[in-house]
């Protein structure tokens, strides 16, 4: 496969008296091939997003990962790390007690500290123990808005705090 320059210099060559034209006309047929493929492709991708949002919009299942994810456009830009920790309190699926007696592996849901069942909210917002991770998490959150906030706004402006907070939680020994 011969390199763009090679080719026009191969014209340059093969007709001087055309050289400009034909060098010309290469250039606008490969200018409007790259703006037809820019436009298809957006086009394509903007149909396609569409879509996945109105279908996430409906759906009846994701509720949890949902509340930190409600705009599939704005998900597809975020640049997240993603771990098992993050994954688990994104979809409430993982070593929760209230995912895990759901399908009765486990005998209660109830959380070590007693207050509520152990879903992926009493975590976030009201577990004792975890009241000193919260803490620096609603201290960072409460500089630039109110406490609580919603997980959108956790994961949309609060990344990098909640995220800390999210790798503190011992999930394989709150059980």
């Amino acid at each position: 496969m011969q390199s763009r320059a090679l080719y026009v210099h191969k014209l340059n060559k093969q007709n001087k008296t055309k050289s400009k034209t034909n060098v010309h006309t290469y250039i606008h047929t490969y200018i409007r091939t790259c703006i037809h493929t820019y436009i298809h492709t957006y086009i394509h991708t903007y149909i396609h997003t569409y879509k996945w949002q109105r279908d996430w919009n409906h759906t009846t299942k994701g509720s949890i990962t949902k509340a930190y994810l409600p705009n599939v456009t704005e998900r597809l830009n975020m640049k997240l790390s993603i771990n098992r920790s993050l994954t688990t309190m994104m979809t409430g699926h993982g070593k929760i007690k209230a995912y895990l007696h759901r399908f009765k592996l486990i005998d209660s849901a109830t959380c070590p500290c007693g207050d509520n069942d152990q879903t992926t909210d009493h975590l976030l917002y009201d577990c004792e123990q975890l009241k000193t991770q919260r803490d620096n998490l609603r201290s960072t959150v409460s500089k630039t808005d109110s406490w609580p906030a919603d997980q959108y706004t956790l994961i949309s402006r609060h990344y990098k705090a909640l995220k800390k907070f999210i790798n503190q939680i011992p999930l394989d020994e709150i059980q």
